[in-house]
């Protein structure tokens, strides 16, 4: 008996739902107030949705490099519940919950409900709620991208939407489905390239494979007209406040944005993709599908062997399932857990070929519609996803999503279906469902351990106007005391609803003392320089009127500078102006610019200085 059947037959459908709740708690407990990065990134995902309830709009008064969806969205959740951090929080908890529905309904229906449970755990315990590097925002509660996370929601949206229209044949379903890949264009467009990819590859093998060509035409017009609604409201509502071209051009900002400009001079850009070291990963990635696979044939093997020998297998199951068991709680620290991911894209090639073989082998095509189609969509996304992180994919930094459906997809397909082909074959699978599930478990362990030590490190208040933030403080770091004294410095010099400008980063200065920014320009990293020129950015401030200015000693090393305002390719025009026009009225911490410890400097415009 499998751990499905087992499942159907003494549990009730209700305790995986009850189950994967006390997760989200006890994971959101454990995490709480520590998601967020109080300098790094996640600034600008409060900023912008506070400025657009302030009557802003988007990209006229806000220069952003993604899509508008997300901060529309992040708008309506402050409408709802105030300007604060935790509006947010809550607004991304209801995300967080329909997803996991989403997703355990989709893995439910493709494999089983015991793969579909184990999915959603890991889901939960690996990436919703990780902090595996020293800066946050790489989860679902508080992504430095909320594009990222409404992407991967808007995609199973989809996919449940055609599998409910290809089960149902109701039109509604089909123009839903649209609509949401339509809401996935005003995202961004690493989530675009893969979902384009993934639902062009379904609906290709549906007419490929159509015995009514007419029904599957009506199905692409109805989902054609469907993807088109989103992006033409968007239009329509940026052409009441821009040219209609600029309006235009606004909506279609998630991928005409990148394909304007040359990004991928970005240095980051090299070490993210992993070409910085690419024989290095290369050679990692074939030595990390070697050992997967190999591990899997052996596990495979003696499942195989135990069954067709004269040896009792559910007795020789237990025995070595607990050797298994005591083996990975003894070396589970020692295992190559942070490695593995690097093999997905290997993998997922695999998986993506045999799926694709069944399909075509398949002699019923309405029987296998929904299911088959649905894992077909969820591989071809989840390896395209990968693209962006190809030769270095890990679980941590942006792996917290692109990384995750390449995860959940593998683990699916190896419990769900290799099991499932002993079992048919020779009656077994047991022992591969159980040794199996305990090395995920293992690994669940590992990820978890890893976030605990980093929520116990993150643990100095940064609090301003009823938010809340938990960050690191001496000895791991100074950035708690510094900011929370920034803080309140900057809340007595610049008077209530006067703008002050941050550079090169650090936005939630501004959100949490709810004073805006002087200019459309609110980040200003080396790939703003790329994407909006130094000079665009100059000439915005040079013309701004506002007092003060602070200077944030973010680390931009990742970008290979080390400092902003030193190298003339990073912000030495700007940084000279300011430094001419504005002088020194505090310095928290460390002077900015002058090593990589932690610093705050406030200045004030010298024509009005006492």
């Amino acid at each position: 008996m499998n751990a499905n059947r087992l499942m159907k037959k003494d549990l009730h459908p209700l305790f995986d739902y009850g189950a994967l709740a006390l997760l989200v708690i006890v994971m959101c407990y454990c995490s709480w107030n520590r998601w967020a990065d109080v300098i790094i990134d996640y600034g600008h995902q409060l900023y912008y949705p506070w400025q657009i309830t302030q009557g802003s709009v988007l990209y006229r008064d806000c220069a952003y490099i993604q899509g508008p969806l997300s901060q529309y969205i992040n708008a309506f959740w402050m409408r709802l519940f105030g300007a604060s951090i935790h509006a947010l929080v809550a607004g991304n908890l209801i995300v967080f919950s329909v997803f996991l529905l989403l997703l355990k309904r989709i893995l439910g229906l493709v494999y089983n409900r015991f793969v579909a449970l184990v999915g959603c755990a890991v889901v939960i315990l690996m990436f919703s709620f990780s902090q595996y590097i020293r800066i946050n925002n790489y989860n679902f509660i508080a992504p430095y991208s909320h594009e990222a996370t409404h992407g991967l929601f808007f995609f199973l949206a989809s996919v449940a939407f055609l599998g409910h229209y290809l089960a149902k044949r109701k039109p509604a379903a089909a123009v839903l489905s649209g609509c949401c890949y339509g809401a996935i264009l005003l995202t961004r467009s690493d989530i675009i390239l893969a979902s384009t990819a993934s639902l062009a590859t379904g609906l290709i093998l549906l007419w490929v494979d159509s015995r009514n060509k007419y029904n599957t035409l009506s199905l692409f017009i109805k989902f054609i007209t469907g993807a088109f609604l989103p992006t033409l409201l968007f239009t329509a509502y940026f052409a009441c406040h821009l040219p209609f071209a600029a309006a235009a051009e606004a909506a279609a900002t998630a991928w005409l944005l990148p394909l304007s400009s040359d990004i991928t001079r970005d240095p980051w850009f090299a070490e993210i993709v992993g070409t910085d070291q690419l024989g290095l990963n290369l050679s990692l990635m074939v030595r990390y599908f070697l050992f997967t696979v190999s591990s899997l044939l052996l596990l495979s093997a003696v499942d195989w062997k135990l069954q067709s020998s004269k040896t009792n297998y559910r007795r020789a199951t237990g025995v070595i399932s607990l050797f298994a068991f005591a083996g990975l709680a003894w070396w589970h620290r020692d295992m190559p857990w942070w490695e593995l991911p690097r093999a997905l894209p290997l993998l997922l090639v695999f998986i993506v070929s045999h799926q694709l073989i069944r399909w075509g082998k398949d002699a019923d095509p309405d029987s296998r519609a929904v299911p088959s189609l649905s894992a077909i969509l969820l591989s071809v996304f989840a390896l395209f996803l990968l693209i962006k992180i190809l030769f270095r994919v890990g679980l941590y930094h942006i792996g917290f999503y692109l990384a995750l459906p390449a995860t959940i997809t593998t683990i699916a397909y190896c419990l769900g279906t290799h099991p499932r082909t002993l079992q048919k074959k020779a009656n077994g699978g047991m022992l591969f469902t159980i040794v199996f599930s305990l090395a995920i478990a293992a690994m669940a362990v590992v990820h978890v351990s890893r976030s605990v030590q980093f929520y116990a490190l993150t643990d100095y208040p940064v609090t301003m106007k009823g938010n809340t933030l938990r960050t690191f403080a001496p000895p791991q770091a100074a950035i708690g005391p510094v900011v929370q004294h920034s803080l309140l410095m900057l809340d007595d010099l610049v008077p209530p609803g006067e703008p002050f400008l941050v550079l090169p980063e650090g936005v939630m200065l501004n959100f949490l003392l709810q004073r805006p920014s002087p200019t459309r320009y609110i980040q200003f990293t080396p790939t703003e320089f790329i994407l909006y020129g130094e000079q665009r950015m100059l000439s915005a401030i040079k013309s701004a009127d506002f007092t003060y200015t602070v200077f944030v000693n973010r680390d931009v090393r990742e970008f290979n500078y080390a400092h902003f305002g030193q190298a003339p390719a990073y912000g030495k025009k700007l940084r000279n102006w300011i430094e001419a026009h504005f002088e020194t009225v505090a310095i928290i911490g460390t002077k900015p610019f002058t090593s990589h410890q932690f610093g705050i400097e406030v200045l004030k415009r010298k024509e009005t200085a006492e």
